[in-house]
């Protein structure tokens, strides 16, 4: 499909497809809005043209859009079992993340504070890295 990606001009990589976050980008500053086009991971290993090997590991970095990174690879980790290094931003459900990768049988470690995550102390990955390896 097709986002609209919201960035600062001298912070580029700071965009974002996430709304709330758009907000946010926003209200700190001028920004700018261009259209671009999405597909999912599952769909771009799902291509032979492509030649894409399915991955071992991915490196997830989208300000605040993680879990419509995550929607859009079930398939990569139910089959795959990549491992995931995501970095977290706010603006992200860290509640909802957490949630989804342990219901994919993951388990997940706070880099920063070295801390394993689980449903009940989600919060704890609110900003910083999250290492996450298939269980």
């Amino acid at each position: 499909g097709k986002s609209k990606l919201v960035f600062w001009p001298e912070e580029a990589a700071r965009g974002t497809i996430n709304a709330e976050y758009q907000q946010s980008l926003r209200q700190k500053g001028a920004t700018n809005c261009i259209e671009i086009e999405l597909d999912s991971l599952d769909c771009q290993i799902g291509t032979p043209s492509l030649g894409l090997r399915p991955p071992d590991f991915i490196k997830i970095d989208v300000e605040a859009a993680e879990l419509e990174v995550l929607a859009g690879m079930n398939h990569t980790l139910a089959t795959y079992r990549p491992r995931l290094f995501i970095e977290v931003h706010s603006g992200v459900d860290v509640q909802r993340l957490a949630e989804a990768l342990l219901e994919k049988d993951y388990s997940l470690l706070h880099i920063e504070s070295n801390t394993p995550v689980r449903a009940e102390n989600a919060q704890a990955a609110y900003n910083g890295h999250l290492y996450c390896v298939p269980a």
